[in-house]
């Protein structure tokens, strides 16, 4: 057994302690909890466990938390987490109360243990065990941990915007610790994330109402055309885009 391993053995009640705090502190995005507790908790574990410099970075929405751990070289990388949740929803649904956290068959149920207080608190922890029986970090890292991810990160843009030439500077890469576990119980890690493009289209037949039974086999239907469109955009038979250059930069599996 590695000393990590029996580190966190030892500690283990410890650590499960400091993750109940976390799950049972209410930070739920999309209603009207005080986050104060929740960021001085962070603020807290940052600073107690990491010796962090941190700061709480107020934005036009709920703060974010920058946390700033030293290592022994210039080196620079991000750990970028959310401590927001989302509801608990209805609770005749839940065996448990959604923000109690509960050891059930071998996993912790509570609101964010999966998304993203248990993974952002794993960091943590497993950053503190290597200081413990490494001393120093072989480079810099810093947290940036929001407050608005349930809800899209409405501010989160603004904010590394505001940062990138102060707190972030020195960033060479960044870490999503919002991650997950597969069903047989390996790790999984990805390597870029997929982002949305969304736009509306709307298709244009006349000027004016046209009643079905008198127009509706003389109209040109807006389903029809849209489908021509949508068809321009995605060949349908092969699953690709058509849309020039989509592919550029992609391999292709063959």
């Amino acid at each position: 057994m590695s000393e990590e391993i029996e580190f966190i053995d030892r500690h283990y009640s410890e650590f499960e302690k400091l993750l109940t705090e976390f799950v049972e502190t209410r930070s739920v995005s999309n209603e009207d909890d005080d986050m104060t507790n929740c960021i001085n908790f962070l603020k807290r574990i940052f600073e107690r466990l990491l010796d962090a410099q941190v700061s709480v970075i107020e934005t036009a929405g709920l703060p974010s938390l920058v946390a700033q751990i030293k290592g022994t070289t210039d080196r620079t990388e991000l750990l970028y987490g959310h401590y927001d949740t989302m509801p608990g929803g209805d609770r005749s649904l839940w065996d448990t109360d959604p923000f109690k956290l509960i050891l059930k068959d071998g996993r912790y149920f509570g609101r964010g243990v999966g998304d993203n207080k248990g993974q952002l608190m794993a960091q943590i922890l497993g950053i503190y065990t290597y200081k413990q029986l490494h001393g120093e970090l072989p480079f810099n890292i810093t947290f940036l941990v929001e407050g608005e991810e349930e809800r899209g990160s409405v501010n989160l843009g603004s904010t590394v915007a505001k940062l990138r030439d102060s707190l972030l500077k020195q960033v060479e890469l960044a870490v999503v610790v919002d991650g997950s576990i597969n069903q047989d119980g390996e790790h999984v890690v990805r390597l870029g994330n997929r982002g949305l493009f969304g736009f509306e289209l709307t298709a244009h037949t006349g000027q004016n109402d046209n009643h079905s039974g008198n127009a509706g086999n003389i109209m040109t239907s807006a389903a029809i055309k849209l489908i021509e469109v949508l068809r321009r955009l995605y060949d349908f038979d092969t699953k690709k885009v058509l849309i020039p250059n989509f592919y550029q930069g992609v391999p292709i599996k063959k």
